[in-house]
């Protein structure tokens, strides 16, 4: 799981090692207590970054799954 809807306004990609510092830089919330950070209006509304930040939350989210897989 890379991204979760919390209600029709609020969107919110898996953040870690390699892009948090994004999401922390436009003042991000954090869908405490998961790792997951609201995605910015300016974000959102940009296709191409948007996509962007997709892939990078896509990349955390399988890192995450390996990391979990590999303690078993």
């Amino acid at each position: 799981m890379f991204g979760l809807l919390a209600d029709e306004n609020s969107l919110y990609f898996k953040a870690g090692e390699t892009n948090l510092a994004d999401y922390l830089s436009y003042g991000s919330r954090q869908f405490k207590p998961m790792p997951y950070h609201e995605v910015p209006p300016e974000v959102f509304e940009d296709e191409v970054l948007f996509v962007k930040w997709a892939e990078r939350s896509v990349v955390q989210a399988r890192q995450a799954a390996a990391k979990k897989a590999s303690k078993k």
